[in-house]
């Protein structure tokens, strides 16, 4: 109807987002044009550093751009991938080429709105989706301010794909929970084409239509898959069939459908093509804490450990409340629970903690069992949190790996 007012509730959900987003972006260029006076920048650089000048001529948005960034503007550019580009999903570049021309092709600009757009209603979408919980799951504001102090939250307002995912992944969750199955299953397949972890979206799916069943002692899964219609078995295997889509498009053009893995060996960054388990990885950071010397390399494998632990800690923690204390279980708790670990433990097999920081910002069961925790321990993990935060961002601007 012309003239009816929007709801109060919706109004203070897209007021909240805006501010939030507008002080958390100021706060980040305010940090990457401060950190020029804090650290010396890094001589070693990464792949196409000079690139990101053709992009922008503002170094303080630039740096929004460095590292896996520019290979999303360029791949963007040329509408193509050069040699081990392939290790980056083709859904955030076709966005950046599409807004990009939008707004006159200023590509890397176009990834910045795409990503700010995309916290925005991810948060919204977000708290939607947790406030459907029972009990004392409610979302409430204050845990964006957590969310945003995470280490390497920073990531949501560059030329990267975490808010993108952060967005799709929370829409696939509510539509699913409002049994929307065809658009659920469209924007898990999207989810598919974001980046490899998007596939174990798939987790949370099966939960969804597995958990009516699980009570029951006996024959519970062959009642569950009884059950399974033809357009439940659409949404399971939508995750998969984005990730099929990319494949195809690699065997194609490539001639190898895994080349988003093989590629990794290019860049330099310490993962394996095979398989390393977890105890490995451990004991290799314990190592390099006892033996290397205090740099920033020294900094970072510090952080990426130290974040790794309080994530498990955390998640662990929220395990045991569901499975030995009972309390809040939920196909939606269970679900982001199970992803949250899956996504966090996935990037480890490669033999490194690199990039864990920024992994870690999707595992959003983190997120909730920190709004679980007493008020001194929320005030204690938000100080530390941010301090990391911080540091990484003054790294990060001045091209040193962190994450």
């Amino acid at each position: 109807m012309i003239g009816q007012s929007v709801p109060q509730k919706k109004l203070f959900d897209i007021r909240a987002s805006f501010i939030v987003i507008a002080i958390f972006l100021l706060v980040v260029l305010l940090g990457i044009r401060g950190s020029t006076q804090w650290i010396t920048p890094s001589t070693g650089g990464f792949p196409y550093r000079e690139f990101i000048l053709k992009y922008t001529s503002i170094p303080t948005i630039g740096a929004l751009a460095n590292f896996d960034g520019v290979q999303y503007l360029i791949i963007a550019d040329h509408d193509a991938y050069y040699q081990y580009q392939q290790a980056y999903f083709p859904l955030f570049p076709l966005l950046i080429k599409v807004v990009g021309t939008i707004i006159g092709g200023k590509l890397l600009y176009g990834g910045l709105v795409i990503s700010v757009f995309s916290l925005f209603w991810g948060l919204i979408l977000l708290r939607k989706l947790l406030n459907s919980l029972p009990g004392k799951n409610k979302f409430v504001w204050s845990s964006v301010v957590y969310l945003l102090l995470l280490p390497g939250s920073f990531f949501f307002v560059s030329v990267y794909t975490e808010s993108l995912f952060l967005t799709l992944f929370c829409g696939a969750l509510l539509l699913l929970n409002r049994k929307q199955y065809v658009l659920a299953a469209i924007t898990a397949c999207l989810l598919g084409m974001t980046r490899l972890v998007g596939v174990f979206v798939v987790i949370p799916i099966v939960v969804y239509f597995a958990f009516p069943y699980l009570s029951e002692k006996r024959a519970w899964l062959k009642r569950f898959i009884q059950s399974l219609k033809p357009v439940h078995l659409l949404v399971i295997f939508s995750p998969v069939l984005g990730l099929l889509i990319y494949m195809t498009y690699l065997y194609i053009t490539v001639g190898d459908p895994l080349a988003f893995i093989h590629a990794q060996k290019a860049f330099n960054n310490n993962r394996s093509t095979s398989i390393v388990l977890l105890p490995q990885v451990i004991y290799r950071y314990f190592k390099i804490l006892t033996t290397a010397q205090l740099d920033v390399a020294y900094i970072v494998a510090s952080v990426e450990i130290g974040v790794f632990i309080a994530y498990i800690a955390l998640l662990a923690r929220q395990f045991y409340r569901y499975v030995v204390l009972k309390k809040d279980a939920h196909w939606l708790t269970w679900g982001i629970l199970l992803f949250s670990i899956a996504n966090l433990i996935l990037p480890t097999l490669t033999g490194t903690l690199s990039s864990i920081p920024r992994y870690g910002l999707l595992s959003l069961a983190v997120l909730m069992e920190i709004n679980q925790c007493s008020r001194k321990m929320k005030y204690l993990l938000g100080f530390v949190f941010g301090i990391i935060n911080l540091l990484m961002l003054v790294l990060f601007a001045q091209g040193y790996f962190v994450s």
